[in-house]
C-alpha cells in the first residue's frame, strides 16, 4: 500500500478512485465523471495501480476546477452567516434551530422543534 497525496489528504487505501474521491466535501458522482473524464481513469480503478504521473495530473485538475473541502466549507458558513446579520426568513430560521428549506413542523422536524422549545 503506498501514500497517495490528494488535495492535501493522504490516502493510505486501496479503495477505487470514486470510493475515495466521493467523501470529499463538495464533490458528487457528476464531477467524478467529469474528473474521470479529463483524467482517461476508470472510476473502478484501484488508485494503490494508478501512475504517480495520474495522481498528479488529478491534483491539478481538482485545485484549478473545483472549490473543495476547507474553502468550500468556509464559503458555506460564511454564507449561513450572511443570511443570519441580513434577519432574512432563512437566516431567523437558522437561529431558532427551525427547518428552513420548506419541511413541515407540524409532523415533521420535532426533533428540531425539541432542542428550542425545551
Amino acid at each position: 500500500m503506498k501514500k497517495i497525496f490528494i488535495a492535501g489528504r493522504t490516502i493510505f487505501s486501496k479503495k477505487s478512485f470514486y470510493q475515495i474521491l466521493i467523501n470529499f466535501f463538495g464533490l458528487n458522482f457528476s464531477s467524478l465523471k467529469f474528473i474521470s473524464g479529463i483524467n482517461g481513469l476508470n472510476l473502478l480503478t484501484s488508485l494503490d495501480n494508478v501512475p504517480q504521473t495520474y495522481i498528479h495530473f488529478l491534483n491539478n485538475i481538482l485545485r484549478l476546477n473545483f472549490i473543495i473541502l476547507k474553502i468550500l466549507h468556509k464559503k458555506y458558513v460564511l454564507v449561513l452567516r450572511f443570511e443570519k446579520r441580513l434577519g432574512s426568513y432563512r437566516g431567523l430560521r437558522l437561529n431558532l434551530g427551525l427547518p428552513n428549506r420548506g419541511q413541515r413542523t407540524h409532523s415533521n422536524a420535532k426533533t428540531a422543534r425539541k432542542r428550542f422549545f425545551s
